[in-house]
C-alpha cells in the first residue's frame, strides 16, 4: 500500500489507515510463528484464520493477527516506515509512557475492526492464552478521527457487500462468535455482528436499521447463555424496541454455550437448529426480568401484591412495542405470574400513562377476564395510549375462566416458578 505523505497540524486520516494496514500485516506475520494463539484459535474452531490461503487457511476479509509480547515492536516498525509519533497516538496504536511510546497491544491475538470501504481503522485485543490473570481479557482501540466504537459494528466493514441483504442480522457478543458464523455459515444465511468492546448503543440501533438485512428479515440475538449476556440482551431490547422499527428476536442458546462453542464442538447442524430456536425478543425480556425478580422474592407469587410488583416490574418493557404485541405478552405474563389478564392489563395501561411510549403503535384492546355469561365483556383500551390507530382493534382471546374460577391462585403455577424459561 502506497503511504501518504505526513503533514503538519491535523492528523491526516489517510496517514491512520496506513498505519492500520502496516500494524495489521506485521500482527498477521507474528500470528502465523506463534504457537499459543495459533493453538487457542484452533481449539476455539478456528483454525482456518491461523494459516493463509496457500495453506488452505483464510486471511482476507478478517485478517486475524497476534500482537507479540514486546513494548515497543509495532512503535518501532511504524517509526521505521516514516510515521511520526503523533500519528501513533493520533491512530490509537501507541501509548505515552515517561520511557516515550510503547504499543497499546501487546501478547494479544486482535482482530482488526475495518469500516464500511473495507479498511482497517482500529483493533479488538482478546489476552493471549497463559497471560496472567490480572490482565484485561479484552482491551479496544480507543475512538480517533477515523474510528468510533459507539459506532462501529465487528463484521460488517468485512461483510458489506450487496448479496449480504438476503441474510438476517445476528448479534452476537464477540469476535469469536462472528467469525464462526461467518466460517460454518448455518443456513438459511446469518450477518453476524458484535459491538468493539462497548455495550450497545443508539448509534447501534442506528446502523442496524440502515442494513437492507435488518429491515427484510429483522434482527436477531444470539449473546451467551450466562448472566452477562443476560444482561447484553436486556440492554439491546431495551435499545432496538425504543430506536427502531425492526423485527427483533433472541436465540435460545444451551446453558453455558455461545455460537462459536456450539459451532465448535457439536458441528454446523447445532448452531443451525439453536439459532432456529427463537422467540420474540421482548419475551426474552420479559423472562429474563421476571426470573431476576424472583430469585431475589422467591415467594413473591404467592400473594396478590407480590404478583402485582411482578407484573410492575416488566411492564415497562412493554411501552415501546406494538400493540399487538403487548397483547401477546399480557397473555404471557397472566401466565408465568398466575395473575388475571385484566389485571395485568390494568397495569401495563397504568406504566404507560406515567411513561408514554416514543413510538405509537396501533390501537388495540386488551378484554378484561370473561363476566358472567349474562354480562358484557369489559375492555382494557390501548388506544387513549395509542393515537395513531389506523387499523381494526385486536382482541386478544379471553382466559378460560368462568366467574366462578378464583381470581387468582394463592400459590405459583409451576410454570411461574424462579427460573429460566425456555
Amino acid at each position: 500500500m502506497t503511504q501518504p505523505q505526513p503533514t503538519t497540524g491535523s492528523p491526516n486520516p489517510a496517514r491512520l489507515v496506513a498505519a492500520h494496514h502496516a500494524a495489521r500485516d506485521l500482527y498477521r506475520r507474528h500470528l502465523l510463528a506463534a504457537t499459543g494463539p495459533r493453538r487457542y484459535l484452533h481449539d476455539r474452531g478456528l483454525g482456518p484464520f491461523t494459516r493463509n490461503p496457500d495453506r488452505g487457511g483464510i486471511a482476507a476479509p478478517w485478517h486475524v493477527g497476534y500482537a507479540p509480547p514486546g513494548w515497543t515492536t509495532l512503535v518501532n516498525h511504524l517509526t521505521a516506515q516514516g510515521f511520526t509519533p503523533a500519528e501513533l497516538l493520533a491512530a490509537g496504536l501507541a501509548t505515552p509512557t515517561r520511557h516515550g511510546l510503547v504499543d497499546v497491544f501487546r501478547d494479544r491475538i486482535v482482530f482488526p475492526i475495518h469500516n464500511h470501504d473495507g479498511q482497517p481503522v482500529a483493533f479488538l485485543g482478546r489476552a493471549a492464552p497463559g497471560a496472567d490473570p490480572d490482565v484485561p481479557k479484552y482491551i479496544n482501540s480507543t475512538d480517533t478521527p477515523i474510528y468510533h466504537k459507539r459506532q462501529m459494528l465487528y463484521g460488517l466493514g468485512e461483510q458489506n457487500a450487496p448479496q449480504n441483504a438476503g441474510l438476517t442480522v445476528l448479534l452476537v457478543e464477540g469476535p469469536t462468535d462472528v467469525l464462526a458464523t461467518w466460517l460454518h455459515q448455518p443456513q438459511p444465511g446469518y450477518l453476524a455482528l458484535a459491538t468493539c468492546g462497548t455495550s450497545f448503543t443508539e448509534q447501534h440501533a442506528i446502523t442496524l436499521a440502515a442494513l437492507p438485512a435488518a429491515r427484510h428479515h429483522g434482527v436477531l440475538t444470539a449473546f451467551d447463555a450466562d448472566p452477562a449476556g443476560q444482561h447484553a440482551t436486556l440492554h439491546a431490547f431495551r435499545i432496538l424496541s425504543g430506536r427502531t422499527r425492526l423485527t427483533l428476536s433472541a436465540a435460545v442458546l444451551p446453558a453455558g454455550s455461545d455460537p462459536a462453542d456450539l459451532a465448535h464442538r457439536y458441528g454446523t447442524h447445532a448452531l443451525r437448529a439453536a439459532l432456529a430456536n427463537r422467540r420474540p425478543l421482548a419475551q426474552a425480556a420479559v423472562d429474563i426480568t421476571l426470573d431476576q425478580y424472583l430469585a431475589q422474592r422467591r415467594d413473591a407469587l404467592t400473594f396478590i401484591e407480590g404478583r402485582h410488583n411482578a407484573i410492575h416490574t416488566v411492564a415497562s418493557l412493554l411501552v415501546d412495542l406494538p400493540a399487538e404485541q403487548i397483547i401477546a405478552l399480557a397473555q404471557h405474563i397472566a401466565q408465568r405470574t398466575g395473575s388475571r389478564l385484566d389485571a395485568v392489563a390494568d397495569i401495563i395501561v397504568d406504566r404507560m400513562e406515567h411513561d408514554p411510549p416514543t413510538r405509537p403503535p396501533r390501537a388495540a384492546h386488551i378484554p378484561r377476564d370473561p363476566a358472567p355469561r349474562d354480562g358484557p365483556i369489559k375492555q382494557t383500551s390501548l388506544a387513549a395510549n395509542h393515537p395513531t390507530a389506523a387499523q381494526p382493534p385486536m382482541v386478544f382471546p379471553p382466559l378460560h375462566q368462568t366467574s366462578a374460577t378464583p381470581a387468582a391462585p394463592l400459590a405459583p403455577p409451576a410454570a411461574a416458578r424462579p427460573g429460566r424459561q425456555r
